[in-house]
């Protein structure tokens, strides 16, 4: 099994993240193939060593044919540069007045809050349309379009907008379409199996940008750290730290937010270097972990925890919003299942799935987002299968499957599942039903155990 932890004491942005990933061993030939895929002019990627804190560490930027002031100190933060609150004031009521500015305007890398507004406007289907037309795997394009989701949310909310109102401006520009496309490509050729990560570090005070000054943490920020229970600490460094970018990355990779559990060996360890001259270097610390004992009849079982709660006043819409949100957060299984209660009203069983470690976080969601007044949890052991997410090279294209084998006291048998998000990117990059794609797939790997 291979993990990746992600040390954020320093704070993330797409850059930072994708650059650590580099220096861990993502392939960068490959990244650079599916950056050429996209077929869109104005910009080219530079990866480099630098130092930082007397170490190397790897630097991942994103060239623009337009100056995009990602490091400019004095315009984002200084109080005499072009992007003051009343310089910014001034080119917000331009904006307005000539139609150029949309509502929805966040930003997803860390110097992402001083771009003029020459970028195009663009749609999450826009963006998502881009990516899609990638030579990236299903995969990979399935977590940019998540972080894409992620990011839309919070503008939308951010702005009082429905999703589909929403136009991205830096969010949808060259220069975050490529650090959140890369991002995903770098996660998908490592082939991590889970995610552990520390809190976020994240620094105070204001950042300039065209609507004047935001407080930090930027509202994108704020909004996705909210919605997907993102733990945040707050430093003494004045400046951004936590970009909205790198805030939808750590919560589309839905890690656990705990040391890493039982015994690991480092096999490569990362440093993606930040661009911001801050009171102290800021920077994205990566470990790809490995277990570092053979798989034994031991790891058939597992330690988890049962919530449950009978729920007899709520609509159905709200148990589905409670199901997206408890499997955001970490739940390993959700279930309803109709049964009758006193006085024969019908009712539902929620059954909550998940590690002991996560058992207050669930039960805070329950209550928030339920008619419940009351949760009953036990501890509980279950046998599960060694599992492997690996690509299968189908007729169709590329699909992820998971491997899942016995313990060989009990046989060692394997067997074969195609992941749902990967075959539903697949079959829309093919234009063909779901079923049919899914038949095909399963049959070519009954075909190859046989």
């Amino acid at each position: 099994m291979r993990a990746l932890y992600l040390d954020l004491s320093s704070g993330i942005s797409g850059d930072m993240f994708t650059a650590a990933l580099l220096d861990l061993g993502a392939n960068a030939t490959k990244l650079r193939a599916v950056l050429d895929s996209l077929q869109l002019d104005g910009f080219d990627i530079a990866i480099s060593k630098v130092q930082r804190s007397a170490l190397s560490m790897c630097d991942f930027k994103v060239n623009l044919a337009v100056d995009n002031h990602d490091a400019d100190m004095n315009f984002l933060f200084g109080t005499g540069s072009s992007a003051t609150p009343a310089t910014a004031a001034h080119t917000l009521a331009s904006a307005l007045q000539s139609g150029l500015f949309h509502p929805a305007h966040e930003h997803s890398n860390a110097h992402e809050h001083a771009h003029h507004h020459h970028h195009a406007h663009r749609s999450l289907s826009d963006i998502e349309a881009i990516i899609d037309r990638s030579s990236a795997t299903p995969r990979a394009k399935a977590l940019a379009q998540e972080i894409f989701h992620i990011l839309g949310e919070a503008e939308a909310s951010a702005h009082g907008l429905p999703l589909e109102k929403v136009h991205f401006h830096e969010v949808g520009a060259l220069d975050s379409i490529v650090d959140i496309l890369s991002a995903a490509v770098c996660v998908d050729d490592l082939n991590i199996d889970a995610v552990f990560s520390s809190p976020l570090t994240e620094g105070h005070g204001m950042v300039n940008c065209a609507h004047g000054s935001l407080p930090i943490p930027v509202p994108a920020v704020s909004k996705i750290a909210a919605r997907y229970h993102l733990p945040l600490t707050f430093s003494e460094i004045a400046g951004e730290l936590v970009t909205p970018s790198g805030a939808a990355i750590v919560a589309a990779l839905k890690p656990c937010f705990n040391l890493p559990p039982t015994q690991w060996q480092i096999k490569a360890s990362g440093f993606g270097a930040g661009k911001r001259a801050y009171s102290r270097p800021s920077f994205v610390r990566a470990l790809l972990l490995e277990q570092s004992s053979p798989a034994s009849a031991d790891d058939f079982h597992d330690d988890i925890v049962k919530l449950e709660c009978n729920i007899d006043d709520m609509s159905g819409e709200l148990f589905g919003y409670l199901m997206e949100q408890l499997q955001q957060v970490g739940a390993r299984d959700v279930s309803f299942i109709p049964i009758y209660m006193k006085k024969n009203r019908p009712a539902y069983l929620l059954t909550v799935i998940a590690k002991e470690s996560d058992l207050n976080k669930l039960a805070a969601l329950i209550f928030t987002h339920s008619t419940t007044i009351g949760i009953r949890y036990v501890p509980m052991k279950r046998l599960i299968l060694k599992r492997e997410a690996t690509d299968f090279a189908s007729s169709l294209g590329s699909v992820q499957v998971k491997r899942c084998t016995l313990p060989q006291t009990l046989g060692g048998a394997s067997f074969v599942y195609p992941e749902y998000d990967s075959l539903k990117a697949l079959a829309q990059a093919q234009h063909l039903p779901l079923k049919t794609v899914d038949a095909v797939v399963r049959g070519e790997l009954f075909k190859e155990r046989t």
